[in-house]
C-alpha cells in the first residue's frame, strides 16, 4: 500500500474516537507476486536489467493479502493508489532527490537512473 494512502487512513482513524481500541488492518486487498512487482519497476524505470530469481526458502510466505474490509466499513476509507501509481510516484521522488543520497549511492548505480 502506498504511503500516502496509509497516512490518510491513519489520520482518519485517529480522528474517530469511536475507533479507539479497534484493531483495523490497512491494505488494498490485492496481492502481487514479487516477479510482478519487479516487472512493474523495470517497466517504469525503462530498465534492461535482467532479474535473478532464486528458489523459495523454508519459511518464505507464498501469498500475503490484507483483509481491510473492517477498516473500509468502519471508516468509509479506501486506498486511492494502485501499486503501479505508487511505484511511479516513489521512483519519481527518488529520481528528483537522488543527490540527498550522495554518501550512500555508488556513482555507477546513479548513472543507471
Amino acid at each position: 500500500m502506498f504511503v500516502k494512502d496509509t497516512v490518510e487512513a491513519l489520520l482518519k482513524i485517529g480522528g474517530e474516537s469511536s475507533l479507539y481500541g479497534e484493531v483495523l488492518n490497512l491494505g488494498t486487498g490485492i496481492d502481487y507476486s514479487a516477479s510482478k512487482i519487479v516487472q512493474m519497476i523495470l517497466e517504469i524505470t525503462r530498465s534492461d536489467l535482467e532479474p535473478l530469481a532464486e528458489a523459495s526458502r523454508p519459511g518464505d510466505v507464498d501469498r500475503l493479502v490484507c483483509d481491510a474490509s473492517k477498516a473500509f466499513r468502519k471508516t468509509n476509507w479506501k486506498p486511492k493508489y494502485d501499486l503501479k501509481k505508487g511505484l511511479e510516484e516513489t521512483i519519481e521522488w527518488y529520481r528528483n532527490n537522488i543527490n540527498r543520497f550522495d554518501d550512500y549511492i555508488f556513482p555507477s548505480f546513479r548513472q543507471k537512473w
